[in-house]
């Protein structure tokens, strides 16, 4: 079996699961289209430019195996999974295009120059931002999109 069957079979598996979390979040009163996954921010030491390693967050990476800050991943059930790549444009940063990988053919990919270009890129695909949760370790992020800071890894999704 390829790569690319092997992961759309993953991503048909993590449909499943997350077809089943929002059918119980809407018994909790939490109704819910789809989750927002963010894979983290860049942090830098206290009181210095230094960064510290990043790692992404496991719920986007469990998603979708791509490494590097900001990026974001719109799933919802029973729709191709939306993934955002946030590549800057910028002299401190790697600015050459990344490789293609077998991930990319089972997933709609577009690409923007920073994080405040997301909502444009996920556009209708995101919906009403009020019906979505956020997950990931920025709230300010989720801000951005228009996400409600009621709907920042609530607990009856995130388990």
């Amino acid at each position: 079996m390829s790569d690319l069957a092997l992961y759309r079979d993953h991503l048909a598996t993590l449909d499943r699961i997350l077809t089943d979390t929002l059918e119980h979040a809407a018994t909790q009163d939490l109704p819910t289209d789809g989750l927002v996954l963010h894979a983290g921010r860049l942090q830098t030491h206290h009181a210095d430019d230094q960064l510290i390693p990043f790692q992404s967050t496991p719920h986007f990476r469990r998603w979708v195996p791509l490494d590097g800050p900001e990026h974001v991943a719109l799933v919802r059930p029973g729709e191709v999974p939306k993934v955002v790549r946030v590549r800057p444009r910028d002299f401190w940063y790697d600015t050459s295009p990344p490789p293609h990988a077998y991930w990319q053919d089972a997933v709609e990919l577009d690409e923007v120059e920073s994080f405040d270009d997301v909502a444009g890129a996920l556009g209708d695909a995101l919906g009403d931002p009020g019906r979505s949760v956020y997950v990931g370790p920025a709230p300010e992020a989720a801000a951005t999109l228009g996400i409600p800071p009621e709907r920042v890894e609530p607990g009856d999704v995130i388990k």
